[in-house]
């Protein structure tokens, strides 16, 4: 055993009989709670790398025996973090880092809020939480780099990379590993090198196996350098050289290699309490299985990693092994279970890497900028003070340069302002046009590939099938493309608002005459529910609106309202006038709405669809651009509803071109 290894586990066991032996009663009556205290964080820190239970249990004794207001209790509860951050538990880790950052703030240790940052940015990236996670690694670099300190500085560069790395924005996760790995090179970091060179590897991978197969093979061969094989950090470091080892002989078409290096991680693992790397390796060895045909193994990996995943928060993890249990059940031609489960990856997918998200890490690195331009420009500001006092002293005519220029970097400043919440607003308007472009594109995704795998299986499988059979997948590609084809034709619709290239042509309208069109249009659907359409609007009763906008509203609102009657169930559309407006209301009385998915209707930036009474999907869409159109025609739209006793659409619409007239 390394003997700096050996004195360092003997102080701790010495500690430890100082404040658990019979014979510290004796000791603890000549001491201070706050001596037994501070001596109790001393072996939380010791143990903390060692062994994470004995660290939270020294830390939760010292907690007790203070007020946990208390400043100096930032430090444990920030190894407390640590401790839950190494057991696998991030929902513990982030309750007692937030706490302890909450300590720190009344602190000025600054060395300590810093870590703290960097920790909280590790576990909200292993939540898939990236804007939080972005956000505090950015806080402990800048705070790092005003304490200079070179090895804090290269951890947050590590974990800013783990981030963009979770993300897929490989590029700026190669660029702060490179960082990391240069610095830890000057700082003579073995460890931190060979958890750099682990990265890279992997990045690497995308151009050069050889390149990264090297990076690997070296961070192990640092580790092994190292020798300690009970610290945990230092076996997450050496189970994830195997991981990669494992990737790269996939990647090289080695499978018997691949699970070597696999079982091998699988081993160093058991050591730790690391739950996530057990996944990731159960996610591979699944892999592996599916691809050698070995269904029976697959599934037992694949389903042990799923279990995994649900006890450490691992929402990107879970999308992982939906995905690849999707694989195995098309396998097995259980295409019911590997649509659902494609399904639930698709709606992950879409929650991580939302446009909202995406738009909070553009501002975090915005205003990273702007920091730094703003240092620039303070450092300018302070020179040209300089000068100015220097030059007033010689000539009087300076100051009013001065003034001037003074006067220029406020409208400077008022133009940035202006800019920059003109910029912020324009984020908005993006990131909700990116959310409803995510809800677009799964829409689209899960018929296109739902019709791709039936389409395969006849090709494949026609010959053996029965006539019911065939019916069946036919019948069930019929309602797929119907569904497909029917989002189109709202999005194009609806796209066209948005460029302007819509025509909008008002003129004096028959409701009666409209309503009824509508109706003939949708009577086949009415019909097979044996739902009964109401028109209520009295003969002659007149709008000003654009006829083909009218059409589009009133024909999405009565399917929807059949969509959601019940079996035999009837559906009203009324008319009355209201100074200068006609209002108009589709009602049914099916099965109606709560009050929150009242609140989420006609919005761009939320996916509200829902199944029918007779499981009719939707598209999410038709009220959205019912909604455009309406507003487009100078009028408005709302929906009230109650829960089993169905919902009314009410919409207001001019009457003439005076809109308010009699």
């Amino acid at each position: 055993m390394n003997y700096k290894i050996y004195i360092k586990q003997l102080i701790i066991g010495l500690l430890s009989i100082l404040v658990i032996s019979p014979g510290a009663e004796c000791l603890a009556q000549n001491k201070s709670k706050t001596e037994i205290c501070k001596t109790n964080m001393k072996i939380a820190g010791k143990y903390l790398e060692i062994d994470p239970e004995m660290a939270v249990k020294y830390a939760d004794s010292c907690l007790a025996m203070s007020d946990s207001s208390n400043i100096s209790c930032g430090l444990c509860y920030y190894y407390l973090g640590s401790a839950y951050e190494l057991m696998s538990n991030p929902r513990a880790a982030a309750d007692n880092l937030e706490k302890a950052l909450k300590l720190s703030k009344k602190s000025d240790d600054l060395t300590l809020k810093a870590k703290i940052f960097q920790k909280l940015g590790y576990v909200y990236c292993l939540t898939s939480n990236y804007d939080k996670a972005l956000e505090y690694n950015l806080k402990s670099l800048k705070l790092f780099k005003d304490l200079d300190d070179s090895t804090g500085i290269a951890d947050s560069y590590h974990y800013i990379a783990i981030v963009y790395y979770y993300l897929m924005n490989f590029d700026k996760a190669l660029e702060y590993n490179t960082k990391a790995f240069g610095l830890r090179i000057k700082t003579k970091d073995s460890v931190g090198i060979a958890m750099s060179s682990n990265n890279i590897a992997m990045l690497m991978l995308r151009d050069s196996v050889d390149r990264a197969l090297e990076f690997n093979e070296s961070s192990l061969a640092i580790m092994e350098s190292v020798g300690n094989d009970k610290n945990l950090v230092h076996l997450k470091v050496i189970a994830n050289a195997l991981i990669n080892i494992g990737l790269i002989k996939q990647h090289l078409n080695e499978p018997e290699a691949a699970k070597e290096y696999l079982n091998r991680a699988l081993k160093v693992n058991e050591k730790t309490y690391d739950l996530r790397s057990k996944a990731l390796i159960f996610a591979n060895l699944g892999s592996q299985y599916l691809t050698a045909g070995n269904n029976d193994k697959a599934y037992s990996y694949l389903s042990r990693g799923l279990e995994i995943t649900a006890h450490i928060d691992a929402d990107d993890l879970k999308a992982v092994f939906y995905n690849k249990l999707a694989d195995y059940y098309i396998s097995i031609d259980d295409y019911k279970n590997a649509y659902a489960l494609r399904d639930k990856f698709n709606q992950i997918k879409d929650e991580v890497f939302t446009g909202a998200h995406r738009n909070k890490i553009q501002e975090l690195e915005f205003a990273v900028e702007k920091e730094l331009s703003d240092k620039k420009n303070e450092i300018l500001r302070k020179e040209k003070k300089t000068q100015l006092v220097f030059f007033v002293i010689i000539f009087v005519l300076i100051l009013s340069l001065g003034l001037v220029l003074y006067s220029r970097d406020r409208t400077k400043k008022k133009t940035n302002k202006i800019l920059y919440a003109k910029n912020t607003e324009l984020n908005e308007a993006n990131a909700a046009k990116d959310k409803f472009f995510t809800i677009i594109a799964h829409d689209l995704k899960t018929p296109m590939w739902w019709q791709k795998n039936m389409t395969e299986l006849l090709s494949q499988k026609v010959d053996n099938m029965s006539t019911d059979r065939i019916k069946e997948i036919t019948g069930i590609l019929d309602e797929s493309a119907q569904h497909s084809i029917h989002l189109i034709d709202n999005l194009l619709q609806w796209s066209r608002t948005q460029t302007g290239r819509i025509e909008f042509l008002p003129i004096l309208l028959d409701v009666n005459l409209k309503a009824k069109e509508s109706i003939e249009h949708l009577n086949l659907d009415a019909k097979s529910k044996n739902v009964e359409i109401i028109n209520n609007i009295e003969n002659g009763a007149k709008i000003y609106a654009d006829e083909n906008m009218i059409n589009i509203i009133l024909r999405n609102l009565i399917s929807n309202a059949v969509k959601f009657s019940n079996e035999g169930g009837k559906v009203e559309i009324n008319y009355k006038r209201n100074n200068g407006f006609a209002e108009i209301s589709v009602r049914d009385y099916g099965v109606g709405m709560a009050e929150e998915e009242l609140d989420k209707l006609f919005r761009i930036d939320i996916h509200h669809t829902s199944l029918g009474t007779s499981q009719e999907k939707g598209t999410g869409l038709g009220l959205i651009l019912c909604k455009e159109f309406i507003e487009m025609n100078k009028g408005s739209i709302h929906a009230i509803s109650q829960i089993g006793e169905g919902t009314e659409f009410i919409l207001s619409v001019p009457v003439s071109a005076n809109a308010g007239e009699q």
